[in-house]
């Protein structure tokens, strides 16, 4: 997850440049590293809780964002963040591949919403990639892409855990003409990463694409 990685690359910078950590050392690190944040408070819980001489450990961390943004464009609505002791072997941080002496553990809560989502998908960089997708999806029909604009991405979430993605394929030959394209699934998450998509389904100008295609 981008954040997470943003988050322990920063304790792990801290913990390789400086002699103390503070609740605001590491805020002000974090911020320097996500692309832009609204709203960021730290509690570490480690006595001194002013001032942690550099042992390489951590009783626990929390974190609390509004309007994050890990990324140009991508809003998280909310982020927190919670670890268990975070306990660092120094001596490999030299070595370039950092190790801990106990695994990390973190608890993780992120709310999106619906219109940041959609503002995300009508950035440069998703429309392009959506268009990279399409063009796997699509295989030996790729060809028919290059004739069409992808415009108005939009994403809905739906009730049982279901979201609904559409987007417009507008001819180039003849503006006038457009397809509208949707995508309806839902989604489960497989060992605390991994999402699969759940009974998708697709239509065409609000008619359904038979399963096989």
């Amino acid at each position: 997850m981008e954040i997470f990685t943003i988050v322990l690359a920063s304790l792990l910078s801290i913990f390789s440049s400086v002699g103390v950590i503070t609740d605001g050392i590491i805020q002000r690190t974090l911020q320097e590293r996500l692309n832009k944040v609204e709203q960021l408070a730290v509690r570490l819980d480690n006595p001194p809780s002013h001032q942690l001489l550099l042992e390489g450990r951590i009783d626990r961390l929390r974190m609390a964002g509004r309007g994050v943004y890990p990324i140009p464009n991508l809003r998280v609505a909310l982020l927190e963040v919670e670890t268990d002791p975070i306990d660092i072997d120094l001596s490999t941080l030299k070595q370039g591949i950092p190790r801990f002496d106990q695994p990390l553990q973190a608890g993780i809560r992120l709310i999106l919403e619906q219109k940041d989502l959609s503002q995300f998908l009508e950035s440069p960089v998703v429309l392009a990639l959506i268009r990279e997708v399409t063009r796997d999806a699509l295989g030996g029909l790729s060809n028919q892409l290059d004739q069409y604009n992808i415009t108005k991405p939009d994403l809905i979430f739906l009730q049982g855990d279901r979201i609904r993605f559409n987007l417009n394929l507008q001819s180039k030959r003849s503006p006038n003409e457009t397809f509208i394209l949707s995508a309806e699934t839902g989604l489960s998450v497989v060992n605390g990463h991994q999402i699969n998509l759940v009974e998708p389904q697709f239509e065409l100008n609000g008619q359904r694409i038979p399963a096989f295609i």
